[in-house]
């Protein structure tokens, strides 16, 4: 797998050439807007993506399907060149997109992202909520993925990755829902983060819920806005696995969810174990950098 990556401080720095299909998703803020409409301008057909985890169901172009058949979405899609747009597609949207073109028989794939420049903060006086961050409205339980369900036996050896960001709540939840033990997950933390300072309120907010001896011995560091670096530690897990199985929960950022969603792409045995999180509106207020990753299968 080869992952390019080309970034700007906007869409116009950008050296593109004109797509054949767009996939979008649902926009929640500017950053969301600003992208789509990137998509629009440089794409000759735009379609509507959404995933349904109650009804594990995939909507295209208002056509429901089958989460466990992705591709059959993808049937009146050419082989012309395809952009995901991953600022306001979500991380199994993603996955399921990539699948379906794997599967299709493309050779790789376009994924847009903008950054935020700043995420919502809620206004509380508390010196202990200074790192709070409201990012989801509702997150549903950890549930596996059809297509990449892995079972969760006593008996049953497994190594779970997880990929950290702001939200330390639902690591918290991820070791209760699963009954995974810590010992046997590695965390991933996104540095360098975005901006200077935003990998201490991680560090911070993950460590509130779980002790630093828990995690001793299974963190991994790479960039917050490099899907290669987190294609390039799950790969090194996995090869480490020794006969274990292997699962992958992306709760961290987006980029780490292009670079998870590639590697399952390449291995469909490793487990997905994910809790759909409903993105709050207006989470971010202005657009950061701008990057373009061109995946190759």
């Amino acid at each position: 797998m080869k992952i390019g990556n080309q970034a700007g401080a906007n869409a116009s720095e950008l050296h593109i050439s004109r797509w054949g299909h767009a996939i979008v998703g649902e926009s929640v803020d500017p950053r969301g807007t600003a992208a789509t409409e990137f998509a629009k301008s440089n794409a000759d057909a735009v379609h509507r993506f959404c995933y349904d985890p109650k009804k594990l169901t995939i909507e295209f172009d208002g056509a429901s399907y089958s989460a466990e058949e992705p591709e059959k979405a993808f049937t009146e899609i050419g082989d012309t060149p395809a952009l995901l747009e991953a600022t306001t597609l979500g991380f199994v949207e993603i996955l399921l997109c990539c699948k379906a073109l794997k599967q299709a028989g493309r050779t790789g794939v376009s994924l847009l992202y903008a950054e935020p420049l700043n995420y919502f903060r809620p206004r509380r006086s508390q010196i202990v909520h200074r790192r709070d961050f409201e990012l989801s409205e509702e997150v549903e339980e950890f549930t596996a993925l059809p297509g990449n369900a892995i079972l969760l036996l006593p008996d049953r050896p497994i190594k779970a990755v997880v990929f950290l960001g702001f939200e330390g709540q639902r690591l918290n939840r991820f070791l209760e829902q699963t009954g995974i033990s810590p010992s046997k997950v590695e965390y991933v933390f996104g540095v360098p983060a975005f901006r200077p300072g935003w990998e201490m309120d991680a560090f911070a907010n993950n460590l509130q819920v779980r002790s630093g001896g828990e995690m001793a011995g299974h963190v991994h560091f790479c960039g917050a806005n490099s899907p290669a670096s987190a294609y390039a530690v799950l790969d090194r897990v996995y090869r480490s696995c020794d006969g274990q199985r292997c699962s992958v929960t992306p709760v961290g950022t987006k980029p780490h969810g292009i670079g998870a969603a590639l590697f399952i792409c390449e291995h469909p045995e490793v487990g997905v174990i994910y809790d759909n999180p409903k993105r709050k509106k207006e989470r971010s207020d202005k657009v950061g950098a701008w990057h373009l990753f061109e995946a190759v299968f």
